[in-house]
């Protein structure tokens, strides 16, 4: 469309970081295990999945991302803002001012009932 200059590269001033409490039904039995069969092996069509068992039920201990568009799932609160990260310098959003939200605790309703 001959908008932008050729070999132009744009940079945003700001990033707002956002967040939400969501219930994803379908998540927690995907990633809980397998259940053990008759022979005491938790297996797939007959595969044994040991290694992959010594791995399941640990997604409590570390961050995973699910794009919300591939699941279905309810919002239980509001979409928020946890921060903005600055990226330039003359704005109002100035990085030498470190980051806004950072080390802010928030309290939000919770706008349905569900599992989070």
């Amino acid at each position: 469309r001959k908008i932008l200059k050729a070999g132009y590269l744009p940079c945003p001033h700001w990033a707002n970081v956002m967040g939400c409490a969501v219930q994803l039904d379908d998540i927690a039995p995907a990633y809980r295990g397998l259940e053990k069969g008759a022979k005491g092996h938790a297996s797939i069509r007959g595969y044994r999945h040991a290694a992959v068992e010594e791995h399941a039920n640990r997604y409590h201990a570390f961050d995973v991302i699910f794009p919300l568009f591939q699941y279905r799932h309810k919002l239980l609160t509001e979409p928020f803002r946890i921060a903005t990260i600055p990226y330039g310098e003359e704005n109002e959003h100035d990085i030498s001012k470190g980051i806004d939200g950072n080390e802010v605790t928030r309290k939000l309703p919770f706008v349905e009932t569900g599992t989070c």
